[in-house]
Formats: structure tokens, C-alpha cells, sequence
């Protein structure tokens, strides 16, 4: 399990969660 972690699944994790709240932002205003 502690090898699914590497660099590229946390890049892709924080990208996720920054479209995500770049969208419910957009979304709120």
C-alpha cells in the first residue's frame, strides 16, 4: 500500500483538490 504514495500520486492528489476548489469557488460566487 505505502508504494501506491509516490510523487506523481501526490502531485495528482493536490492538483485534484486545487481543480476542486477552484470549482466549487467559482461555483459559490
Amino acid at each position: 500500500m505505502y508504494l501506491l504514495f509516490t510523487p506523481a500520486m501526490a502531485a495528482v492528489v493536490v492538483i485534484g483538490v486545487i481543480q476542486l476548489r477552484d470549482h466549487f469557488v467559482a461555483a459559490t460566487k
